[in-house]
């Protein structure tokens, strides 16, 4: 069987074998074309699930789409391109399972169970526990897919040990060990002191706002910072684990400056993407600044991608700009740099543009689908202002929108920042402050949710804890 999968190097054939590269990018380009194709077809589908979400009401996908609430031309369309992407998602991970086994054995099985999980996430309601197990389970399996190298198609690939003669640095560059090591950074290391800060220490953090990512940011600039420079000779621990450092192109480690330098591009090439989701639930869709951070947005997507088609030296902004490259330790020469052209330029652009798209789109669509006609953003900036000086609280975000079936219903989203989300006074108080106080010439019923929230921010890590206490019709 091996034979005959190493004969078939076709990507698009269910028999072969898929390497890590093609395996990325055809599920990357099946992903982002079903779920751009999922909200024109679908969009209802998509605001229903963001207005529930809003209101911290608890759902199952299914128990949506069974509940009646939409028409045969939504849910036809729904259920033929969550379908498609299943079979396709099934294919892909069937064939990159092949190429880690060496052959088709239980390739089709292991492939079965990432699907069956897959579909029983959207039987499950959010709050059970089940939720996080099979959203956990789909993680790790995917960078398990992602990382682990193939038995097939990296049967000739071979590491140089050499420690005096110049070599092609992309011999000696690696990919994904590089990802799975900054992943084991990221998320187990700096990711569990963060989350044991937000977890021991809430109420020491909350009063800091916005200001507590610095906190994130500042711990991992000194831990990249130091752990990448000669100190710890260009290894975080998460690199020592995968064998790999970071050198000069004349094999030396950076410096601390250089290392720090390197840090900060890093910071901000990974942490926009994230960034921007998290802004998209404290701001208005069509505010100026939500607008100039998805531009930036963006940019930050375009340099994680040139990182991932720059096949040449794996070199992104944080390299170029202070000479790095992230070689296996058992080379100690120096490099010979690749010589560099569009080709991985024009294709981050053009994937930007596919992987962001979508996000635009939504939240436009949300955005046009609950603006009220009657209301606009400086009414509501009013009214957060005379409530934050009422109540001295600090007032995130507030909506006004109508939607089409009630036409007669004006609704109010109010979302506080408090570190009690059990204060059930301060929610009626509030709720009742502005339906005596907002403006209402149409005589419109008024719906009022007042959602407490208690977020601390920690640089990647968010701790969000939610509470929505709803008001009936005036």
């Amino acid at each position: 069987m091996e034979n005959t999968l190493k004969e078939n190097r076709n990507p698009f054939s269910i028999d072969g074998y898929l390497s890590r590269k093609w395996y990325f990018i055809l599920g990357a380009i099946i992903g982002t074309l079903n779920f751009v194709f999922m909200i024109i077809f679908c969009k209802e589908i998509f605001i229903q699930i963001t207005a529930l979400s809003q209101q911290n009401i608890d759902f199952s996908i299914m128990g949506l789409l069974t509940s009646g609430v939409f028409s045969k031309n939504v849910l036809i369309p729904y259920v033929i391109l969550y379908g498609i992407g299943t079979i396709l998602s099934f294919i892909n991970n069937k064939k990159r399972i092949s190429d880690i086994l060496g052959n088709d054995k239980f390739s089709y099985i292991i492939s079965a169970i990432f699907t069956t999980i897959t579909v029983s996430a959207t039987l499950v309601h959010k709050s059970s526990i089940l939720y996080p197990i099979a959203i956990t389970v789909l993680t790790l399996g995917s960078f398990i897919l992602l990382c682990v190298k193939g038995k097939i198609s990296n049967t000739n690939e071979k590491t140089p040990e050499c420690e005096s003669e110049e070599i092609e640095a992309k011999k000696v560059v690696v990919f994904w060990k590089r990802w799975l090591a900054y992943f084991i950074d990221a998320t187990f290391i700096l990711g569990g002191i963060t989350s044991m800060f937000a977890t021991l220490s809430p109420d020491k953090i909350l009063p800091l706002g916005k200001y507590s990512m610095l906190i994130g940011i500042g711990l991992t600039l000194v831990y990249f910072g130091i752990m990448n420079s000669k100190i710890c000779k260009g290894q975080t621990l998460g690199k020592a684990l995968l064998g790999i450092k970071v050198v000069d192109k004349s094999g030396n480690y950076l410096s601390v400056t250089q290392s720090i330098i390197r840090t900060i591009l890093l910071i901000i090439c990974l942490s926009l993407p994230y960034l921007f989701i998290t802004l998209a639930s404290y701001q208005d869709f069509s505010s100026t600044e939500f607008k100039i951070f998805f531009t930036v947005s963006f940019c930050g997507v375009l340099f994680d991608l040139l990182f991932l088609f720059n096949n040449k030296t794996r070199q992104t902004l944080h390299d170029f700009a202070t000479g790095s490259f992230v070689i296996n330790d058992n080379y100690n020469g120096k490099l010979t740099e690749t010589r560099s052209t569009k080709t991985p330029i024009v294709l981050s652009v053009i994937f930007s543009i596919l992987l962001m798209t979508p996000f635009a789109i939504v939240t436009n669509l949300i955005d046009n689908q609950y603006k009220n006609p009657k209301s606009n953003t400086n009414k509501n900036l009013v009214l957060k202002e005379q409530l934050e000086k009422e109540f001295n609280i600090d007032v995130l975000k507030i909506q006004s929108f109508q939607k089409i079936k009630e036409e007669d219903t004006l609704y109010y989203m109010i979302t506080i920042q408090t570190p009690d989300i059990d204060n059930e006074a301060l929610a009626k108080n509030i709720i009742e402050y502005v339906k005596n106080n907002v403006e209402n010439p149409d005589k419109l019923n008024i719906k009022v949710f007042a959602n407490l929230t208690k977020a601390v921010h920690l640089g990647t890590i968010v701790s969000i804890r939610n509470k929505a206490y709803p008001q009936g019709e005036k």
